[in-house]
């Protein structure tokens, strides 16, 4: 069955409710009540009990109930739902007397935050002040019941839906332990950092960077030198090169003093007695541009190139293949192919094959080509920066780091080196083709057109070098500038 004033589901032989502690109404008990209901707060009202029904001497409130009902609540908060004098029959066990008074504020706050969320959401419905109602047959015997009225909850819901207020916690210090006490001694403070102190540059140390100064700036020098013949002089640039050379011009060129070009080879290949007596100086120029031979050198050369600073393949060029390339272009139909042979040999005065093998200039200079490309490899020049590296590091060490010495040092090493490799290039972009335009030689000539991709190399590395010993310098006047004004040094 279900209690008629909260509605929950209780024992059907209960007499009171156990949660709301209110006495269940019966359908078929004849209770009789008192016409009075205006009866005060003070007064006791007896409520008779149906004859029909008998309760035990030793039934008792239930614990729920009692837990509900606090004694010595404030007069203001003492509601009347009933007479306030128990049930003789009932006896209810005393309630520990507790004289001390008890705040309205401390009661409230006693009540658990989910008691009076439920007494919102569950509010019964509120009956007249009579305790009868006729039409209903309604019974509301709370005769040994207290009620806390709603209302005196809601008043006071600002006290649990406020945060509370936390006081100021005072921050904490550790006990300080005496110096005897063996397990508790604090740790000894961190020993303070010291500042680096420069160390005083003396002459001894000054002339050791320079010693080394020296040495580095020949290394640098060194790897310029190599750095630009590897990318100057390889097999594609010089071939590139031979073939854009002007035949005539080289024809023209004086080789000595009394002959060009064209004359000396006229007369040194005998070409006079080969063609039968035929052919003069003339009719040999012609033949020579006939012959079409910038292509066929440079792509030889190009071997002969990489095969020294690349290690490529080993070139296999002989006099008769170059007497066969002269027979098949010429187009002379005078000549035979020995003839061709005969003023190959005549030129070379019969060492055109030792000019041409690679071994024979092993066996003649006692230097093998191969150590060449590896003087000229990647790998020599990455192991000769890195000697470069470490000298610049060793001078560091011997200044100890010093701005202003350091960047002085390093600013020699780049300003010689670059100077040197730029005047290097310099010269020769500019001195063949002056030279070549006084004399017509034809040294000049050759080289100021096969040394073009080599000096621009060395005119980029010069100059490179030359940027960075003046950004060092400049550096250097700072850091002299910034130690006089701080008093440092």
């Amino acid at each position: 069955m279900f209690c008629s004033s909260c509605g929950k589901i209780i024992d059907d032989d209960a007499i009171f409710c156990p949660v709301c502690g209110k006495k269940i109404k019966r359908p078929d008990e004849n209770n009789t009540f008192s016409s009075d209901t205006e009866t005060s707060p003070d007064q006791n009202t007896d409520i008779p009990v149906a004859e029909s029904e008998s309760i035990p001497e030793n039934n008792s409130i239930p614990e729920d109930s009692q837990d509900k009902q606090p004694e010595n609540l404030p007069e203001d908060n003492k509601p009347f739902f009933g007479s306030t004098e128990p049930i003789d029959h009932i006896n209810p066990e005393p309630l520990p007397e507790n004289t001390e008074k008890i705040p309205e504020k401390n009661i409230h706050e006693s009540l658990p935050e989910l008691v009076l969320r439920k007494k919102t959401e569950t509010q019964p419905e509120v009956l007249p002040e009579d305790d009868f109602q006729e039409d209903s047959g309604y019974c509301n015997d709370n005769s040994d019941t207290q009620y806390i009225p709603y209302e005196d909850i809601q008043t006071n819901s600002d006290n649990y839906n406020s945060p509370p207020e936390y006081e100021d916690i005072p921050p904490y210090i550790p006990p300080e332990y005496p110096e005897d006490q063996p397990y508790f001694n604090p740790p000894p403070p961190p020993a303070p950092v010291q500042e680096y102190q420069p160390v005083k540059v003396g002459a001894l140390r000054l002339f050791g960077a320079g010693v080394v100064t020296f040495f580095t700036i020949i290394l640098v020098i060194v790897l310029s030198l190599l750095f630009c013949v590897k990318l100057g002089f390889s097999g594609t640039v010089l071939e590139k090169s031979i073939k854009n050379l002007d035949t005539e011009k080289i024809l023209e060129a004086q080789y000595d003093r009394t002959h060009d070009v064209n004359e000396f080879l006229y007369e040194k290949t005998e070409f006079y007695n080969i063609s039968l007596h035929t052919a003069n100086e003339n009719d040999f120029r012609n033949f020579v541009l006939n012959l079409d031979m910038n292509d066929f050198i440079g792509e030889n050369i190009a071997v002969y190139a990489d095969y020294l600073l690349n290690n490529g393949k080993k070139p296999t060029l002989t006099s008769d293949d170059i007497a066969e390339y002269m027979f098949n272009k010429s187009g002379y139909n005078n000549l035979i192919r020995q003839d061709f042979s005969t003023m190959l040999y005549n030129v070379t005065d019969g060492y055109a094959d030792d000019i041409l093998s690679v071994d024979v200039w092993k066996k003649y200079t006692g230097f093998d080509s191969k150590i060449s490309s590896y003087i000229f490899s990647f790998v020599t020049l990455g192991i000769l920066l890195a000697v470069v590296m470490i000298l610049f590091i060793w001078i560091a060490v011997i200044v100890d780091r010093r701005g202003r010495h350091l960047t002085g040092f390093y600013r020699s090493i780049f300003m010689t080196s670059g100077v040197i490799i730029l005047i290097t290039g310099a010269v020769c972009v500019i001195a063949p083709p002056i030279v070549y335009s006084q004399t017509s030689h034809i040294a000049f000539y050759l080289s100021s057109k096969l040394l073009t991709d080599f000096n621009l190399f060395l005119l980029a590395t010069g100059g490179f070098e030359v940027i960075v010993g003046i950004i060092l310098g400049l550096a250097r006047k700072l850091i002299i500038r910034y130690e006089r004004k701080h008093g440092d040094g």
